[in-house]
């Protein structure tokens, strides 16, 4: 029987894919680049967004005030974390 994954699991692939692009503390992706990875997943794109509010709960991520709000900037936890 098949299972949902959880944020936290969602949230570790999403690190994968910024370790998968060189991003360090303080740089960011776009949800283009993420999606352009996450298409090779077998998961939606509402795990996804699960993952990446897991993320941002924990301080991994965030977005900055004035920046689009499709742009994800990796903190020195975040990086800590891959």
């Amino acid at each position: 029987m098949a299972t949902l994954p959880t944020p936290e699991e969602s949230g570790e692939l999403i690190l994968k894919i910024y370790e998968e692009f060189g991003v360090r503390p303080g740089e960011m992706l776009q949800m283009r680049s993420l999606l352009a990875k996450w298409i090779h997943t077998d998961l939606r794109n509402s795990d996804l967004a699960d993952g990446l509010q897991w993320l941002g709960e924990r301080g991994f991520i965030e977005q900055k005030e004035g920046k689009s709000s499709d742009v994800f900037f990796l903190t020195e936890a975040g990086f800590a974390a891959i």
